[in-house]
C-alpha cells in the first residue's frame, strides 16, 4: 500500500559524541490520504522535528522518510522542487517576510508553482488579488491585504501564515502548532480550516498540537510523543485520558 507519508526507524540526532542530542528515536509512521493525524506531546518531545523530516527540511541520522513516493531527503534540482511545492507547512515561527505586504507573504505559497520572472514581477505588480484576499477571508483577516506585515499583532501574522497554506493548496499539509498565538474561537477556526484541506481526496495533514480537545475534535488519529520515541499511534476514540497523562507526566 502506498502511504502520502511513509517514516520507517528514522532518528535524528543533533551533534555529535558525548554532545548528541537524540531528537527522534526509531520512529515509524504512516499516513494516508484522507487522514488527519495529531501529534501530541511536552515541548521537547520531537514533533517540530518530525515535521521538520516529513517536509524534507532535516536529513535523518538512520532510517528513511519516503512523502508523495519520493526520498524528500534526497532528491534537488526541479524534480525535488516539484514534490515540496505539494508539501505545504505553517511554521511555528511563521516564516514570513515582515517588510512586504500580508499580499506578497500570501502569495508565497504559490511561489513554487510560478516562473522565477512571475514572482519578481509579482512584488511590483501583485498577481492574483482576488485569491489572495478569499484565503484572508478565510481567516478573519481579509481586509489586511496591503498591510505591512511586521505591524501586524501575533495573532494576525499566524492567520496570514494560514491564509498562504489555503492558497498553496498543497496534497500534504504539516502544521506546527497552528493555534499558537490565537484566541481559543481562532485557534478552533485555524485548526478546522487546515483539516478541511484534507476533505479533496488524496491529501492527508499531520499537525502538532498542544490542545488535546482540538486534536480529539479535528483529527482522526493521535500519535503520543516523549523524548522522541512513539509511545501510541491510536484512533482518536481510543486515546483515553491515562495516555495522554503519560505522555504528559513530569
Amino acid at each position: 500500500m502506498a502511504f502520502l507519508v511513509q517514516l520507517e526507524a528514522v532518528d535524528v540526532s543533533y551533534g555529535g559524541g558525548d554532545q548528541a542530542v537524540r531528537a527522534l528515536v526509531g520512529v515509524d509512521l504512516r499516513v494516508d490520504a484522507g487522514e488527519r493525524v495529531a501529534l501530541l506531546g511536552p515541548s521537547g518531545a520531537g514533533k517540530t522535528t518530525l515535521l521538520r523530516v516529513i517536509g524534507g527540511r532535516v536529513r535523518p541520522t538512520r532510517g528513511q522518510a519516503t512523502v508523495l513516493g519520493h526520498d524528500v531527503t534526497a532528491i534537488d534540482g526541479r524534480a525535488g522542487r516539484a514534490v515540496r511545492r505539494r508539501i505545504g507547512t505553517v511554521h511555528q515561527d511563521l516564516a514570513l517576510t515582515g517588510s512586504l505586504r500580508v499580499l506578497h507573504n500570501v502569495n508565497g505559497g504559490r511561489l513554487g508553482m510560478w516562473p522565477a520572472w512571475r514572482a519578481l514581477a509579482s512584488l511590483v505588480v501583485p498577481s492574483g488579488r482576488a485569491e489572495v484576499e478569499a484565503a484572508l477571508a478565510a481567516v478573519d483577516v481579509g481586509d489586511l491585504a496591503d498591510a505591512r506585515t511586521d505591524e501586524l499583532s501575533g495573532g494576525q501574522r499566524q492567520r496570514v501564515a494560514i491564509a498562504r497554506l489555503l492558497l498553496q493548496d498543497p496534497d500534504v499539509v504539516l502544521a506546527d502548532e497552528p493555534a499558537a498565538s490565537l484566541d481559543p474561537e481562532l485557534g478552533r477556526l485555524a485548526v478546522s480550516l487546515l483539516a478541511e484541506r484534507v476533505a479533496t481526496p488524496g491529501r492527508a495533514l499531520v499537525m502538532s498540537i498542544h490542545d488535546p480537545a482540538l486534536a480529539r475534535a479535528h483529527c482522526d488519529r493521535i500519535v503520543g510523543l516523549r523524548d522522541g520515541r512513539v509511545l501510541f499511534d491510536r484512533p482518536t476514540a481510543d486515546v483515553d485520558d491515562d495516555a495522554l497523562a503519560e505522555v504528559y507526566r513530569r
